[in-house]
């Protein structure tokens, strides 16, 4: 699955959480197990028990990562509507590289 199709899926996630039932391992739903793979949660890293999904939701890496995708977004769409040398490309997506001077780790 693409970056951007991910954190679409991510943002479902967010606002209607799947709610695992009690004993589930991980407490991670199947279908975001890619996001575990990463490393991007906010997780114990237990392979027995761990937070409950909508808290590893709550991740720096995973706010992150989602940030760098929507720039990754923003730069094919900018590119479509003004040229690489055109002054307003590179301010319009300077807007878009600012979480980079925000050291979150």
């Amino acid at each position: 699955m693409d970056g951007s199709k991910l954190l679409y899926e991510v943002r479902n996630e967010i606002i209607h959480p799947t709610h695992m039932p009690s004993g589930t391992l991980n407490n991670t739903p199947s279908s975001m197990s890619i996001l575990r793979e990463m490393n991007l949660l906010n997780s114990t890293m237990k392979s027995d028990s761990d937070y409950i999904w909508i808290d590893q939701l709550k991740s720096h890496k995973l706010f992150y990562w989602a940030f760098s995708v929507i720039e990754e977004v923003v730069t094919v769409i900018l590119r479509k509507h003004y040229s690489i040398e055109d002054n307003w490309y590179s301010e319009h997506l300077k807007t878009y590289a600012t979480y980079k001077m925000i050291d979150i780790f």
